[in-house]
């Protein structure tokens, strides 16, 4: 409930928690324990979620939701688009947030972009690149779909279902602030994919404990300097 109260992002959890409970228990023998398994799971996010909305109709009304073309000044290019219309853009920017995980290094505090600069961005050469990288990454998902790091790769883009402009148009185009919940998935997935590339070479617990540091430490001191920004 003060998940749903704090951030509309955290409705995502009302597809991830469905997600873990049907890959955790799908060794189940009969689908009936799996489907009360996935009940029992899911049933109290959605009674909480229910609860939220009528808050927040009450306190809303008519403005409950804002549709696109209704008048809404947003922050973001693609609100006023069709879904076609986005779609390509919106997984130029999801590939972005992929990129900026794997590599910090051009952190800003506003992502904010005009609307022909952003076009321009993302129909060029390296716009082109970012995209082909998110397919890579979705394709490679599914390659390896019966290993644990997979279903962390899933939750990372799960996680940005609501926020990445896909599916759904929000008033940001893009914000450090709506990758908080996507990064546990991608942590979870580096852990256990490191982990199971250090069991393929046979890499010794005293190595994987100093690997461990190194990434962590230097996680550590990148976030640190961002502290300044925010």
């Amino acid at each position: 409930v003060c998940a749903f109260l704090s951030k509309e992002s955290a409705l995502v959890f009302t597809v991830l928690a469905p997600t873990y409970a049907f890959l955790a228990t799908r060794g189940l023998r009969r689908s009936n324990e799996l489907r009360i398994q996935i009940v029992v799971v899911s049933l109290p996010i959605l009674l909480a979620l229910g609860s939220c909305f009528l808050l927040r109709y009450n306190a809303l009304g008519s403005v409950f939701v804002a549709a696109p073309y209704s008048g809404v000044i947003a922050e973001n290019p693609l609100f006023q688009l069709t879904f076609l219309d986005r779609f390509v853009p919106a997984l130029k920017i999801l590939g972005d947030y992929l990129l900026l995980l794997v590599f910090p290094v051009r952190l800003r505090a506003d992502y904010s972009i005009m609307p022909d600069d952003l076009l321009m961005s993302v129909y060029s050469f390296d716009g082109m690149a970012v995209v082909v990288t998110l397919l890579s990454f979705c394709a490679v998902l599914w390659s390896q779909r019966h290993k644990l790091w997979s279903f962390w790769g899933l939750w990372f883009l799960l996680a940005f279902s609501l926020t990445c402009n896909v599916l759904f148009a929000s008033g940001t185009l893009m914000a450090e602030r709506l990758a908080f919940l996507p990064v546990i998935g991608f942590v979870g997935a580096l852990t256990y994919a490191m982990s199971d590339y250090c069991d393929g070479l046979k890499v010794s617990v005293a190595l994987r404990v100093f690997l461990l540091i190194c990434l962590a430490g230097a996680l550590f001191f990148r976030s640190l300097t961002r502290i300044p920004v925010w």
